[in-house]
Order: C-alpha cells, then structure tokens, then sequence
C-alpha cells in the first residue's frame, strides 16, 4: 500500500510549509488526487491519522478533491476530460 508513503510525504510537505512557527498548528488538508493515481481513500485517511500523530498536523481535517481522468492531444490547448478509462492490451509490435 503506497498510501503510507503518500501520507508520510504529505505531512511532511504540511509541516514543512508551516516552517518555524512555533504554537501554530495545520487545521486542514486539501488534496486533490487523480483518476489514475489508485488511492484509496480510507486507506490514506488512516496512514495520514498516524503520519500526523504529535505533529502540528494532529487531529487537522481532510479534504479530498477527487478529478476525473483527461486525455491530451497534440493539438494546441486541446483537453478532454473522461467519464471512464479503459484499459486495453498493447497491439503487438510489428
């Protein structure tokens, strides 16, 4: 489960954005997470209760952004966002 690491990278980001502010504390999350990414939510929640655990980011909220898959062309400025992926074999090469 990546999720540890995740979390363990996060709170680290969190505190380390927070700096030496001495008293203050991380009151909230907000992570945005791909399609692709294969989080799990619960399973984020909980490593990210014991990475805070004695840091100023103890007991703080979390907020998840979850965004949907989005495809890119070679074109310019060329975006489109996915209601679904679907995974196929690779043709073989030739």
């Amino acid at each position: 489960m990546h999720e540890f690491a995740l979390a363990r990278d996060l709170i680290k980001g969190a505190l380390a954005a927070l700096g030496d502010q001495k008293g203050e504390r991380i009151a909230s999350l907000h992570i945005r997470i791909g399609a692709g990414a294969q989080v799990d939510e619960q399973a984020l929640s909980f490593a990210l209760q014991a990475a805070s655990e004695n840091t100023a980011a103890a007991d703080c909220q979390i907020y998840y952004v979850f965004t949907p898959p989005v495809g890119y062309s070679m074109a310019p400025h060329a975006e489109v966002i996915l209601d679904t992926i679907e995974v196929t074999e690779n043709p073989p090469c030739a």
